[in-house]
């Protein structure tokens, strides 16, 4: 089914639009709210939805007061067809469903309710006829239907469709035939294995996520914890800037208020220092006034110092000579201390001089005793170290020969196990070259089984395609047979239907009747055209066409209904009948336009079966395709055949039936087995043989160690003064005797010694510490002169100082006349009295004045250097922008986060597919479910890499989960873009299954720009064999730029024709807005 043309009228928000389709790949595109989802309720309402019911409320228009109107013209079976629906309330609704051959000339095939009838049964999209008890109600569904024409937005009713809630069986049974010979999966093995990978990449055998570096969770993970960082401090950044910003504000804010504040400050000043001017002269006299009383007040305190300081100096003088009396006291108390100190002094220098000499003769002597007995103390432990070593190297002679012996009997034994090794490693060779000719010819076998296969696979290829040939023939001589028949087209049957209907309308025009009333006596009977006899007393009987009537007394009433000119139609209709349309009938053997339809149908449908018998040739051949050997690789096996057979032939010739049982796998197991094995033997052959070498040069080394180490005995006997046979440990014996007397003797000398050293130092220490309290009391009586003649020194000085004062003040006090300063300060109290009121203004509160300017001043400076160091700060982390880059930071460790979420559960897919086809490998069956699943598969591993394995169909096609892992996951936990794109895949299928259009409106709406591109690769590729009609408001994910219609014009065609681009803004005209 392909549509060519539609129209629509007052149809939701769209007030007209005509569009034109192409065959193929249809791109109708425009901006949002323009209408483009009411073009696709159009296609689906005109098709499916009665022209009277009442869900036509949901396609009235928004504005216009007409009723919906839509138009479709579409090919189907090779015919065309046209459907016409008004939708509306009693009169309103109308129908028609018109049928071409051309294109050209139309006729009516059905109208009013039975053109919804007749397009369900057409399409055969598992609809139920409507009428009825059970029938569908308003816009009805179907799986197909919700499939090609429901709205792809919403993934899930492509999901939630269930085959076996169809209201008509016809649906099932063209998928079914659609979809036979995708009933097997051959490549269910290689998705196991690959799922088993799959898993293996990402999960350990307990099943925890592997995330070492290696893996593709650790590589997103690495990304996640970058993009965290990189968000961190990007917050952080954005942060800190904001804060500066806010800074900065409130700093130029607060250099505003300092400006206003220093421009007020300044006016403060400046009305302060005019009052400060004003009163200058007011200041002059008050200044005069202080100065006179100041003058007169300094010269009476001067008169009273005066008079204080002689008091001060009576007294001082009398200290002085208290502190004359105490200085000569302390010089006394000195003298006495000295000599003491002086005593002390002789009675040590008389100690020291007579025991020095003593003391350090009875220390020499000792130190010399000490010294002459460690000397020989050293000499005897040299002798006995030298003696040690002796003996320690008499041992290590002994040791040495003894492993001289044993390393000689170890050489002998090594000998021998190498000359066994070598004889074991003889037949294990032999056997390693007997295995050597058996994988020869298990590879040969091997050969010649493939080029027996390879054979055989040409016989089958030849078997299928004869057969093949004969079913077209069959086919051929079958559609032959039936064009043989004769059998008129549609629209002859259509004329005849015409004339047969142009008759019976005729016919019932004419039946118009007329009533006759009469009265008869009681029990009197009327016969009416020979019917039963009924009893009347009176009554009303509807006269149809000619009507007789016997009369009880014996006459008859005829009543020939109508007019003659309905007659007269009647006649011309049954002349048109019997010359146009009985001999067609006459000629087919047909009783009836219903007979012949019958036989019209039956001819459909054996064509159609014929034209699955074609269908099944064609598989046939596309079996037999998958059967052809390569020539070249055919000539490359018997070549490998000959190739090994050569080789058998040095090897002992041709092989034999019974001389091989195993498999090349089983051989090259054993092999590698047995050279696992001859080479360990070569090994220990080389590793005895290398420890034979050894062990004999080993033994050579400690003979000869051990004949140097007894001649370096005898050389240090020699070296002693001792002969060969002296007993070492007597020797060392009488030694250690010797060294024991000379230790105890030793250290009762240094014991001596020590006592001697102890009591000159504890007489020595009394004479110090008499000297030492000495010159503590010297020290003490010295200090106190010193003060005490200080002291007197500082009050005599005092007391001069105090009478130049006093003699300088009589002085001062004698110039000054003290009346006239008193009647001077009179005379400026007098002056100030007489000044006039001024205002209150001091030099501080000028000051404070000038104070506050300059503290504002400052601060204004303050504030601009820190308004200036916030700018740049700014500047320096970015400036503006700070937070947006934060947010695009968040963005992308959403998206990585997102990534590793969909990542997780695409593998938790792999182990869902692992595990199901693990439990499903052994089932024998497939059903509808496995078949169209099949079909979307490849294209599900090709848009997601890989990702993803099967889409879970039940035999009903109710989708039941997408496998993944192994394990079946449910659609809600994947995200809307992979469920957008699976219903996609699922409904592209079903079309191109069944040869079907297929709308798909804003389908990828959520969908990456990667997998976009894919999509528009397999539409462009599907759009060869059925129609697709794409709704959208993003061409490009579908067009290049060179294919969009040119300025001025509405659609335009690829080069080849397979693609046509219209756009919908030139072609719908919207209702007007309110």
């Amino acid at each position: 089914m392909k549509l060519a043309r539609l129209e629509v009228h007052a149809f939701k928000c769209v007030a007209s639009a005509v569009l034109e389709l192409g065959p193929g790949l249809n791109v109708l595109y425009g901006p949002n709210d323009l209408g483009k989802t009411s073009l696709a309720d159009a296609v689906r309402a005109v098709l499916l939805l009665p022209s009277s019911s009442a869900q036509r409320s949901d396609f009235e228009s928004w504005q216009l007061v007409a009723s919906p109107h839509v138009r479709l013209w579409f090919e189907h079976r090779e015919r065309h067809w046209r459907v016409d629906k008004t939708w509306g309330e009693g009169s309103r609704a109308a129908a028609l469903l018109e049928v071409s051959n051309d294109g050209a000339v139309w006729s009516k095939s059905e109208a009013g309710r039975a053109v919804d009838a007749e397009l369900r049964k057409m399409l055969s999209w598992g609809v139920r006829e409507p009428g009825g008890k059970g029938a569908p109600k308003g816009l009805p569904s179907s799986f197909i239907t919700t499939a090609l024409l429901g709205a792809s937005s919403r993934a899930e009713e492509l999901f939630a469709a269930d085959l076996g809630k169809d209201t008509d069986t016809a649906g099932r049974e063209r998928l079914t035939e659609a979809l036979q010979s995708f009933a097997e999966d051959p490549v269910f093995k290689h998705m196991l294995t690959t799922a088993q990978g799959k898993v293996e990449q990402v999960k350990d055998a307990r099943g925890n996520w592997r995330r070492g570096r290696g893996s593709p969770l650790g590589r997103i993970g690495d990304e996640i914890r970058e993009l965290q960082r990189e968000l961190a401090n990007s917050t952080e950044s954005a942060e800190h800037g904001e804060a500066v910003e806010q800074a900065a504000a409130r700093h130029r804010e607060r250099r505003t208020e300092l400006l206003q504040q220093l421009e007020r400050d300044r006016a403060a000043l400046d009305q302060l220092q005019r009052a400060w001017q004003a009163a200058a002269h007011a200041r002059e006299v008050v200044a005069a006034h202080d100065r006179a009383h100041a003058a007169w007040r300094a010269a009476h305190d001067e008169r009273e110092r005066v008079d204080a300081l002689a008091g001060e100096l009576t007294q001082l003088r009398t200290q002085v000579q208290a502190a004359n009396e105490a200085a000569d006291a302390a010089v006394v108390a000195t003298s006495e201390a000295r000599a003491r100190l002086q005593a002390a002094l002789a009675a040590r220098q008389a100690a020291q001089g007579e025991g020095e000499a003593g003391a350090r003769e009875r220390h020499a002597a000792l130190e010399h005793r000490i010294a002459t007995m460690a000397s020989a103390h050293e000499r005897l432990e040299t002798r006995q170290d030298r003696l040690r070593e002796v003996r320690a190297q008499q041992d290590a002679a002994a040791a040495q020969a003894q492993q001289a012996s044993a390393a000689i009997a170890t050489a002998g034994a090594r000998q021998r196990a190498s000359q066994a090794a070598a004889a074991a490693l003889a037949p294990m060779e032999q056997m390693l070259a007997r295995h050597d000719r058996a994988l020869a010819v298990a590879r040969w076998r091997e050969a010649q089984a493939e080029v027996a296969q390879q054979q055989q696979r040409a016989a089958e290829e030849a078997q299928l395609r004869a057969r093949a040939q004969t079913q077209r023939q069959q086919v051929a001589d079958a559609l032959a047979q039936l064009d043989r028949r004769g059998l008129p087209d549609a629209a002859t049957l259509e004329l005849l239907r015409t004339l047969e209907a142009g008759l019976q309308r005729a016919r019932d025009r004419a039946a118009v009747g007329f009533a006759v009333a009469f009265a008869l006596p009681r029990d009197a009977a009327v016969t009416i055209d020979d019917a039963a006899t009924r009893s009347l007393r009176e009554g009303d009987v509807a006269a149809t066409r000619t009507m007789t009537i016997a009369l009880a007394e014996g006459g008859t009433l005829t009543i020939a209904a109508g007019s003659s000119a309905l007659r007269d139609e009647v006649v011309a209709a049954e002349q048109a009948w019997q010359r146009d349309g009985a001999p067609v009938l006459a000629q087919l053997a047909m009783p009836d336009t219903a007979a012949l339809q019958q036989a019209l149908e039956h001819d459909r449908s054996e064509r159609a079966r014929l034209q699955l018998s074609l269908a099944e040739a064609s598989a046939l051949e596309r079996e037999a395709e998958h059967l052809v050997v390569d020539g070249q690789r055919q000539a490359q096996s018997q070549a490998r055949r000959d190739a090994l057979a050569a080789v058998l032939a040095g090897r002992g010739g041709p092989a034999r039936d019974d001389e091989v049982a195993s498999s090349v796998a089983e051989l090259l197991e054993q092999q590698a087995q047995q050279l696992a094995e001859v080479e360990r033997q070569r090994e220990a052959v080389r590793e005895a043989e290398a420890a034979r070498a050894l062990a004999v040069e080993r033994a050579e080394v400690a003979r000869r160690d051990a004949e140097l180490a007894q001649a370096r005995v005898l050389d240090l006997l020699a070296q002693l003064g001792l002969s060969a046979g002296t007993d070492l440990g007597a020797t060392l014996a009488e030694l250690d005797d010797e060294l024991s007397g000379l230790r105890h003797e030793l250290a009762a000398l240094e014991r001596e010694r020590d006592a001697a050293r102890a009591s000159d130092d504890a007489r020595h220490a009394a004479l110090a510490e008499q000297l030492q309290q000495a010159e503590h009391a010297q020290q003490g009586a010295l200090a106190r002169e010193q003060a005490a003649l200080a002291h007197a020194s500082e009050l005599r000085e005092r007391a001069a100082a105090l009478g130049a004062r006093l003699e300088d003040a009589r002085q001062r006090t004698a110039a000054v006349d003290l009346e006239g300063l008193q009647r001077a300060a009179a005379d400026a109290i007098v002056a100030r009295d007489a000044l006039p009121p001024i205002e209150p203004v001091t030099e501080s509160l000028l000051e404070h004045a000038r104070a506050r300017l300059e503290a504002t001043a400052q601060a204004l400076t303050e504030v601009t250097a820190e308004l200036q160091k916030a700018e740049g700060s700014l500047e320096q982390l970015g400036g503006a922008g700070l937070r947006e880059r934060a947010e695009e930071a968040q963005q992308a460790l959403v998206r990585a986060t997102q990534s590793e979420r969909e990542l997780q559960r695409d593998y938790d897919a792999w182990q869902l597919l692992r595990d199901t086809l693990r439990t499903v490998e052994a089932e024998q069956g497939q059903h509808l479910g496995n078949a169209l699943a099949g079909a979307v598969e490849q294209r599900l591993r090709r848009l997601t890499e890989g990702r993803y394995a099967r889409l879970e169909l039940d035999r009903d096609l109710r989708a039941e989960g997408l496998r993944v892992a192994g394990s079946a996951r449910a659609f809600e936990v994947l995200s809307a873009g992979l469920r957008e794109q699976l219903a996609t895949l699922v409904r592209v299928a079903i079309a191109e299954h069944l040869r079907q259009v297929v709308v798909l409106d804003d389908h990828l709406a959520q969908t990456d720009p990667q997998r976009v591109d894919f999509f528009r690769d397999l539409l462009r590729e599907v759009a060869q064999r059925v129609q697709i009609l794409v709704l959208t408001c993003r061409p490009l994910d579908y067009l290049d730029a060179r294919e969009l219609p040119e300025a001025g014009t509405a659609i335009r065609d690829s080069e080849d024709g397979r693609v046509r681009a219209i756009d919908l803004s030139r072609v719908i005209a919207r209702v007007a807005a309110d």
